[in-house]
C-alpha cells in the first residue's frame, strides 16, 4: 500500500537562495537541530534498512566510484576553476573516498534530510512565531547531523556570510541539541564532524558538474555559484582529514 500526504502551505511563503536572510537560516539551523536530536543514536534508526547510511560498506563503495568517475571526467578540465587548494584536495578525496566519508556513518548518527536547500524550505507565521516546513523527502539518510548542516550553510550562503556567521551558527545548532537532551557531543567534535561535512558538498558538486553542459547559460550558471563556496573546504582545512 503506499500513503500519499499533502499539506497546503499556501499561507506559506517558499525559501529563496538567491537573498536568504540571517534570521531564516538561524529558523533553519535551530529547526534541523530539533530534527536530529529526535533522532540522536535513537533504536528507531535500525528499522529505516531502505535508507542510505554512510556506514553501508556497499553503498559507500559505489559512491566512491561514481564520485571518481565523475572527477575523472572533469578533472583536468572545470577542475582548474575551483578555489585555490581545492582541485587537487578533490583528488586526494578519490584515491581515500570510503575512509573519509565512512566516520559520516558511524556513531553518533541521526536521521537527516540529505538536501536541505533553500529551495525544499517553506516559512509559515502560526501567529506566535514562524515555523519551517521541510519538502522533498527524497534522500533521506542515516548520518552525523553536522554533515547535513554543512551542507545546508556552504549551499545558501555566499563564501563572506558564510565566513562571518559560520561560528555563531554552529553554536546555534550545539545549544539546540543540548536544549533537546543532546547532552554529550562537544563543540570540538561537532567542527570536526562539520569539517568532514563539507565533503559531502564537493563530492554532490563534482558529480553534478560531470553532467553539466558548460556551454550553456545554465552549466555557467552552476560554476558561478557553486564553486566559489567550495573554499569552505580550504577555509576549514578540510584537506587534513584526507590521509597522505
Amino acid at each position: 500500500m503506499i500513503s500519499l500526504l499533502l499539506e497546503d502551505l499556501s499561507n506559506a511563503r517558499p525559501g529563496d537562495e538567491t537573498n536568504v536572510a540571517l534570521e531564516d537560516v538561524e529558523l533553519v539551523v535551530k529547526n534541523m537541530a530539533r530534527l536530529h536530536a529526535r533522532w540522536w543514536e535513537s533504536d528507531r534508526l535500525a528499522h529505516l534498512d531502505w535508507i542510505f547510511s554512510s556506514e553501508d560498506p556497499e553503498r559507500a563503495t559505489k559512491s566512491g566510484q561514481t564520485y571518481r568517475a565523475s572527477w575523472a571526467k572533469i578533472g583536468n578540465g572545470i577542475g582548474s576553476e575551483f578555489p585555490a587548494g581545492v582541485s587537487e584536495m578533490a583528488g586526494r578525496l578519490g584515491t581515500h573516498f570510503e575512509e573519509v566519508m565512512r566516520p559520516l556513518g558511524e556513531a553518533p548518527v541521526t536521521l537527516i534530510h540529505g538536501d536541505c536547500r533553500v529551495y525544499n524550505l517553506f516559512f509559515r507565521d502560526n501567529g506566535q512565531r514562524t515555523e519551517v516546513v521541510t519538502i522533498d523527502w527524497q534522500t533521506p539518510s542515516i548520518s552525523r547531523g553536522a554533515a547535513e548542516l554543512a551542507y545546508f550553510l556552504i549551499f545558501c550562503l555566499s563564501v563572506e556570510k558564510r565566513r562571518k556567521h559560520e561560528k555563531s551558527l554552529l553554536r546555534l545548532y550545539l545549544n539546540g541539541l543540548k536544549a533537546e537532551g543532546v547532552d554529550d557531543y562537544s563543540y570540538e567534535r561537532l567542527v570536526e564532524d562539520y569539517r568532514r561535512g563539507m565533503f559531502r558538498f564537493l563530492v554532490i558538486g563534482v558529480n553534478m558538474l560531470a553532467n553539466v553542459d558548460f556551454d550553456n547559460e545554465a552549466g555557467r550558471a552552476v560554476i558561478d555559484v557553486a564553486l566559489p563556496r567550495l573554499a569552505g573546504l580550504t577555509d576549514l582545512d578540510c584537506g587534513a582529514l584526507i590521509p597522505d
